[in-house]
């Protein structure tokens, strides 16, 4: 048979990398000289003995399969197999992983598999039997590379990241491959760079400013915030507290908690520790049809039992105590009253209480505690120590979910349960009718009465009262 049909017939292919360039011999020659005639005298050079023509002798240690099958079994029975324990699919690995390694000829296209058992692995917790699989020089994988330098690959990292608004995230079993920060450091999140810092070192952001640990920055009531380990610690602020019952109805307590109040009856608004001083407020339903609730008066009691002093103010700004006060002022060792203009009273407590009653009209009141009685109230005006979450608690002491449970035990007597409050008017489908076109005329009226107001002519007749 001629050498070049025997050569075509077969179609021998010799892939050789690059950087094996000028190091190789044999029929298939010299991978870095230049192309030359193939002659029968070189063929006989390269001849190893006296074959016939369709042996093949494979001059390497072992073929691809059989590296494939020795590695896969290795690394799958060194490192994975804690995981695969009490399983039929520990062989079926090795198979798959031995395919991809016979089919492509290289170790790369077995890495998958091992990849897929280290995730599968994870589910389970970290364990040592096969943490630390890249690391076997049997196989030569690149550990990934992290984006920042500061963090590290881990084929064990945790699911929930510490960060610095998290360092203490919730522990999850499970465990991923992945980029983590080293042992005693924690993912700076706030700048958002991706490295890693210690703990102490966080920083803390407010208001889209990013403060390093160690700076201040102001807050309210005159306090001052420290950034420490990226958490604030602040001050105790100087601010007073202010309970408002407005529209006869609407409470915001002392730590701004709003709610509703739909009443027929006297309840506690303010209530010190000491029981020495109790805020009584008389809210009442109206016999028109709506059934709107008003506050009709506010009662203001010192002492208990015989020894009791009591002063009461109604929505007709009448002041009564031991005796009718119709001064403009009126003053006891316990108690100031000053009437600003023919609707506000002012009342000032012995302990800075101070309240400011507007009455004449729709009745409203505004208490304001000095910030140095914190943590001493209860009642519908709730607990002043800052706090929100515990303004709803009872008369009894027990924190209440329920807001009608809460302003029930504050009542002080048993009138009638108030009616449900009215439904609303759907203007859609009730009798008020209200068209494009009357309300456009409605706003041109208002337009003009404002208009209207703010002439010269009125300037004079203007009158101005504050009750602050």
């Amino acid at each position: 048979m001629d050498i070049n049909h025997w050569l075509q017939a077969f179609h021998i292919t010799d892939w050789v990398k690059h950087d094996k360039l000028y190091t190789t011999s044999g029929i298939c020659g010299n991978a870095g000289e230049s192309q030359g005639k193939i002659t029968t005298e070189y063929i006989e050079q390269q001849r190893v003995g006296e074959k016939s023509e369709t042996d093949v002798t494979y001059m390497g240690t072992d073929s691809p399969c059989e590296a494939g099958n020795k590695d896969c079994s290795y690394m799958i029975s060194q490192y994975f197999s804690s995981c695969l324990a009490g399983t039929s699919s520990q062989d079926s690995y090795i198979n798959t992983c031995a395919n991809d390694y016979c089919d492509s000829g290289s170790q790369e296209y077995a890495y998958s598999t091992f990849q897929e058992l280290s995730r599968m692995c994870g589910e389970q917790g970290c364990s040592e039997s096969w943490k630390y699989w890249r690391q076997d020089r049997t196989i030569n994988v690149e550990t990934p590379a992290c984006s920042s330098a500061s963090q590290v690959f881990d084929d064990c990292a945790p699911i929930s990241v510490p960060t610095c608004s998290n360092p203490v995230p919730v522990k999850d079993k499970a465990v991923t491959s992945g980029c983590t920060c080293p042992e005693g450091f924690v993912l700076d999140d706030v700048n958002g760079n991706g490295n890693c810092v210690r703990k102490e070192d966080c920083p803390c952001g407010y208001n889209g400013i990013v403060y390093n640990s160690g700076k201040k920055r102001s807050a309210a009531c005159k306090s001052e915030c420290t950034c420490q380990g990226g958490m604030w610690s602040c001050t105790k602020g100087s601010c007073s507290g202010k309970c408002k019952i407005e529209d006869g109805m609407y409470f915001t307590t002392f730590d701004e908690k709003s709610y509703s109040l739909h009443g027929n009856d006297k309840y506690i608004a303010y209530l010190d520790n000491t029981n020495d001083c109790v805020i009584f407020a008389e809210i009442l339903q109206s016999n028109s049809s709506d059934k709107r609730t008003y506050l009709n008066s506010v009662s203001i009691v010192f002492g208990q039992h015989s020894t009791a002093e009591s002063y009461k103010v109604t929505k007709d700004c009448q002041i009564s105590g031991t005796q009718t006060i119709d001064k403009d002022y009126y003053a006891t060792d316990k108690i100031k009253f000053l009437k600003h203009c023919s609707n506000y009273i002012q009342v000032v407590t012995k302990d800075k209480l101070t309240a400011l009653i507007k009455c004449g009209g729709l009745m409203e009141i505004e208490l304001i505690l000095p910030p140095n009685t914190s943590d001493n109230t209860q009642g519908l005006c709730g607990s002043f120590d800052h706090n929100a979450e515990n303004d709803m608690k009872s008369s009894h002491g027990i924190l209440e979910t329920s807001l009608e449970e809460f302003i029930r035990s504050w009542r002080t007597s048993t009138n009638a349960d108030p009616s449900p409050p009215p439904a609303c008017v759907n203007v859609d489908n009730g009798n008020v009718q209200l068209t494009a076109n009357t309300v456009e005329k409605h706003m041109e009226l208002a337009m003009k009465v404002q208009g209207a107001m703010l002439k010269d002519i009125f300037v004079d007749k203007r009158v101005v009262c504050t009750h602050k």
